[in-house]
């Protein structure tokens, strides 16, 4: 999935990927993350590290350039936002709920593992293969933020000629 920002989607685009990338830049980003999610199929795929299946690449609005690379693997069955588009596209989900415990449906060997435990396993394979590793990303807004909250406000500084 890419944002329609992503400079590998002028690479991808065809006529309608084009217009669709026109209509989401008329967007700012409040509605890009709180309206009903859509996207455009770009016609490629790429190979998914952990089971070598194709999947589409997709350019959809919700998925920001200033958040991370502005690519990102959806994975429907863990991210809300993603459910959300692959319900609206009919796309595959791979998680389901077993008496109140989300699990792995259709996820090859981790299939029935309960999802905390398979994302897991399946990161310790990516790492296995030399596809990934585990990685956490903050940007300077959290920092700002979470200063604030342990800080509270910045000291004004008051200049007086007296």
């Amino acid at each position: 999935m890419l944002a329609p920002e992503h400079p590998l989607v002028e690479k991808l685009a065809n006529d309608e990927v084009r217009a669709y990338v026109e209509k989401a830049g008329t967007r700012s980003v409040e509605e890009r993350q709180t309206k009903d999610k859509d996207g455009v199929f770009t016609g490629h795929y790429v190979v998914n590290p952990v089971n070598d299946e194709r999947i589409p690449v997709w350019v959809a609005d919700y998925v920001l350039m200033d958040y991370g690379t502005g690519a990102i693997m959806a994975v429907p069955a863990h991210d809300e936002r993603d459910r959300e588009f692959a319900e609206t596209y009919g796309l595959a989900h791979t998680a389901g709920d077993r008496g109140g415990t989300e699990v792995l449906i259709d996820s090859g060997e981790f299939t029935g593992l309960p999802a905390s435990e398979g994302i897991a396993k399946i990161v310790e394979r990516l790492r296995e293969k030399g596809r990934g590793a585990p990685a956490i990303s903050y940007r300077l807004r959290d920092w700002s933020m979470s200063r604030q909250r342990y800080w509270g406000c910045p000291i004004p500084i008051v200049y007086c000629e007296d």
